[in-house]
């Protein structure tokens, strides 16, 4: 017990203290496990990634999409950053740059910007969609359909409709199996249901 005692106060760092922390230091608290470093980096470089994507993509909702993939691709890349090579802004910015580029090119291909956004949605309109979609084809094809539709999801859009209509998880569940909010998984979830049901509709 008095180790445990002695040894917790030099493991636990304040918020206060990480948000001062330079980046790098930061980043190497994350690949020693420390969760609070990388909410830490969130914090402060959301902002930057979401602006690069909404001069790129012009969408307040499609630059949250690309922003929110990045930190969840970021995360799980921090062993390809390499300071030696530039800073870890340089290398998030450049990346938030790439990705939201692909993330337009897909938007255009689909006609996005030529479209009407979809307002809402929920379990029910996306249901309609999968009758609409199915009611005119054999069981195998609906379900080639469907899975046609799940590819034009992002990763973390398509894991977390999975886990929750294939696995029945939680909100929860989800975000504590990927380490994430619950509130960034409720965005995977939104959004990727809106994704859907529009790849749906259009195979009609």
């Amino acid at each position: 017990m008095l180790s445990k005692v002695l040894v917790e106060p030099r493991l636990i760092e304040s918020l206060t203290r990480l948000e001062v922390l330079p980046d790098e230091d930061l980043v190497n608290r994350v690949r020693d496990g420390m969760d609070a470093a990388y909410s830490a980096l969130f914090n402060r470089h959301y902002p930057h990634v979401l602006n690069v994507a909404m001069r790129i993509l012009r969408n307040r909702e499609e630059a949250e999409d690309a922003a929110q993939t990045v930190f969840w691709d970021v995360s799980r890349a921090f062993h390809l950053y390499d300071s030696a090579r530039g800073s870890f802004r340089t290398w998030l910015m450049q990346y938030a740059y790439h990705r939201s580029l692909n993330h337009k090119k897909s938007l255009q291909t689909r006609a996005f910007y030529q479209q009407h956004a979809i307002d809402s949605i929920d379990r029910q309109v996306l249901q309609e969609a999968l009758h609409a979609t199915s009611r005119h084809l054999l069981p195998s094809e609906a379900s080639h359909a469907i899975h046609q539709a799940l590819a034009h999801l992002s990763e973390p859009q398509r894991n977390t409709l999975k886990m929750i209509f294939m696995e029945g998880l939680t909100f929860n569940d989800v975000a504590i199996r990927f380490n994430q909010s619950e509130g960034n998984v409720r965005h995977y979830y939104y959004r990727g249901m809106r994704k859907l049901r529009e790849v749906l509709l259009q195979k009609k």
